[in-house]
Protein backbone atom coordinates (compact mmCIF):
# COMPACT_ATOMS: atom_id res chain seq x y z
CA UNK A 1 0.00 0.00 0.00
CA UNK A 2 1.13 3.44 -1.04
CA UNK A 3 0.34 6.61 0.36
CA UNK A 4 0.84 10.03 -1.03
CA UNK A 5 0.05 13.54 -0.31
CA UNK A 6 0.36 15.53 -3.17
CA UNK A 7 1.63 18.93 -1.45
CA UNK A 8 0.07 17.90 1.70
CA UNK A 9 -2.82 20.55 0.88
CA UNK A 10 -5.13 19.16 -1.52
CA UNK A 11 -6.19 15.34 -1.11
CA UNK A 12 -4.90 12.18 0.04
CA UNK A 13 -4.27 8.99 -2.86
CA UNK A 14 -4.13 5.44 -1.34
CA UNK A 15 -2.92 3.28 -4.13
CA UNK A 16 -3.95 -0.62 -4.05
CA UNK A 17 -3.18 -3.11 -6.87
CA UNK A 18 -6.37 -2.59 -8.33
CA UNK A 19 -7.92 0.86 -7.21
CA UNK A 20 -6.67 4.11 -6.10
CA UNK A 21 -8.67 5.92 -3.48
CA UNK A 22 -9.01 9.68 -2.79
CA UNK A 23 -9.63 11.46 -0.08
CA UNK A 24 -10.16 15.00 -0.60
CA UNK A 25 -9.78 18.51 1.75
CA UNK A 26 -11.36 20.94 -0.25
CA UNK A 27 -14.91 19.99 -0.80
CA UNK A 28 -15.22 21.80 -4.17
CA UNK A 29 -11.94 19.59 -5.67
CA UNK A 30 -14.60 16.91 -4.87
CA UNK A 31 -17.52 18.04 -6.80
CA UNK A 32 -15.36 18.94 -9.26
CA UNK A 33 -13.30 15.89 -9.97
CA UNK A 34 -16.43 13.82 -8.97
CA UNK A 35 -18.46 15.86 -11.66
CA UNK A 36 -16.45 15.36 -14.46
CA UNK A 37 -15.91 11.86 -14.00
CA UNK A 38 -19.56 11.31 -14.09
CA UNK A 39 -20.29 13.45 -16.85
CA UNK A 40 -17.33 11.99 -19.25
CA UNK A 41 -17.28 8.36 -18.27
CA UNK A 42 -18.76 7.40 -21.49
CA UNK A 43 -16.74 9.74 -23.77
CA UNK A 44 -13.52 9.25 -23.58
CA UNK A 45 -11.68 6.29 -23.29
CA UNK A 46 -8.20 7.52 -21.88
CA UNK A 47 -9.68 8.36 -18.36
CA UNK A 48 -9.47 5.89 -15.29
CA UNK A 49 -13.04 4.09 -14.87
CA UNK A 50 -14.89 5.78 -11.23
CA UNK A 51 -15.46 2.73 -9.04
CA UNK A 52 -17.47 4.68 -6.20
CA UNK A 53 -17.83 7.77 -4.65
CA UNK A 54 -18.65 9.12 -1.17
CA UNK A 55 -19.93 13.17 -1.03
CA UNK A 56 -20.03 12.10 2.98
CA UNK A 57 -16.44 11.04 2.96
CA UNK A 58 -15.54 13.06 0.05
CA UNK A 59 -13.75 9.95 -1.34
CA UNK A 60 -13.66 8.72 -5.13
CA UNK A 61 -12.60 5.17 -6.01
CA UNK A 62 -11.30 4.50 -9.03
CA UNK A 63 -9.34 1.90 -11.02
CA UNK A 64 -5.89 1.69 -11.16
CA UNK A 65 -5.18 1.74 -14.74
CA UNK A 66 -0.87 2.21 -14.69
CA UNK A 67 2.14 3.96 -13.35
CA UNK A 68 2.44 7.40 -13.51
CA UNK A 69 4.97 9.03 -15.90
CA UNK A 70 8.61 10.65 -14.68
CA UNK A 71 9.92 13.61 -16.40
CA UNK A 72 12.02 11.72 -18.85
CA UNK A 73 9.32 9.89 -19.97
CA UNK A 74 6.79 12.67 -19.76
CA UNK A 75 9.48 14.05 -22.57
CA UNK A 76 9.18 11.47 -25.15
CA UNK A 77 5.49 11.14 -25.52
CA UNK A 78 4.59 14.72 -25.49
CA UNK A 79 3.38 14.95 -28.82
CA UNK A 80 0.90 11.40 -27.54
CA UNK A 81 0.01 13.69 -24.13
CA UNK A 82 -0.81 16.88 -26.45
CA UNK A 83 -2.89 14.29 -29.07
CA UNK A 84 -4.90 13.58 -25.19
CA UNK A 85 -5.65 17.27 -24.25
CA UNK A 86 -7.15 18.01 -27.22
CA UNK A 87 -9.24 15.03 -27.70
CA UNK A 88 -9.95 15.49 -24.02
CA UNK A 89 -11.29 19.36 -25.14
CA UNK A 90 -13.20 17.99 -28.49
CA UNK A 91 -15.12 15.18 -27.03
CA UNK A 92 -16.35 16.51 -23.51
CA UNK A 93 -15.29 20.74 -23.85
CA UNK A 94 -13.25 20.71 -20.93
CA UNK A 95 -9.54 21.31 -20.37
CA UNK A 96 -7.32 19.77 -18.12
CA UNK A 97 -5.35 22.69 -16.42
CA UNK A 98 -2.86 20.41 -14.84
CA UNK A 99 -1.20 18.92 -17.52
CA UNK A 100 1.60 17.37 -15.11
CA UNK A 101 4.35 14.32 -15.88
CA UNK A 102 2.63 12.55 -12.78
CA UNK A 103 -0.36 13.23 -14.43
CA UNK A 104 -0.46 10.93 -17.12
CA UNK A 105 -0.50 7.25 -16.49
CA UNK A 106 0.93 4.71 -19.02
CA UNK A 107 -0.79 0.85 -18.72
CA UNK A 108 0.79 -2.35 -18.89
CA UNK A 109 -0.46 -2.38 -22.82
CA UNK A 110 0.87 0.87 -23.13
CA UNK A 111 -2.06 2.71 -23.74
CA UNK A 112 -1.80 6.72 -22.04
CA UNK A 113 -4.32 8.04 -19.32
CA UNK A 114 -4.72 11.91 -17.96
CA UNK A 115 -5.62 11.32 -14.39
CA UNK A 116 -6.23 14.37 -11.60
CA UNK A 117 -8.99 16.56 -12.65
CA UNK A 118 -9.74 18.15 -9.75
CA UNK A 119 -8.56 21.83 -11.73
CA UNK A 120 -10.81 20.72 -15.05
CA UNK A 121 -12.77 23.10 -16.47
CA UNK A 122 -14.45 24.65 -19.21
CA UNK A 123 -12.65 27.56 -18.94
CA UNK A 124 -8.34 27.24 -19.82
CA UNK A 125 -6.14 28.19 -17.14
CA UNK A 126 -2.34 28.71 -18.42
CA UNK A 127 -1.07 24.82 -17.56
CA UNK A 128 1.68 24.51 -15.08
CA UNK A 129 5.15 25.96 -16.19
CA UNK A 130 6.69 22.32 -14.80
CA UNK A 131 5.62 21.13 -18.21
CA UNK A 132 8.70 22.13 -20.24
CA UNK A 133 8.08 24.55 -23.06
CA UNK A 134 8.27 22.86 -25.87
CA UNK A 135 4.65 21.45 -24.34
CA UNK A 136 3.23 24.94 -23.68
CA UNK A 137 3.80 25.97 -26.69
CA UNK A 138 1.95 23.25 -28.58
CA UNK A 139 -1.12 24.02 -26.19
CA UNK A 140 -1.03 28.11 -26.44
CA UNK A 141 -1.31 27.08 -30.31
CA UNK A 142 -3.94 24.61 -29.82
CA UNK A 143 -5.75 27.52 -27.66
CA UNK A 144 -4.76 30.24 -30.18
CA UNK A 145 -6.57 28.50 -33.21
CA UNK A 146 -9.79 27.96 -30.88
CA UNK A 147 -10.36 31.37 -30.45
Amino acid sequence: MEYTYLNCRQHKVIKRKKFIYKFYKRQCNYYNEKEFYLECKDKVDFIPPLIYYSDKRKMIILKNVGVSLNRKQYSLVQDIVVDLYKKLYKTTGYFHNDLLYRNVVVSDTGKYFLIDFERTKKIYKKVSKDNGEELLNKIDLFHKKLN
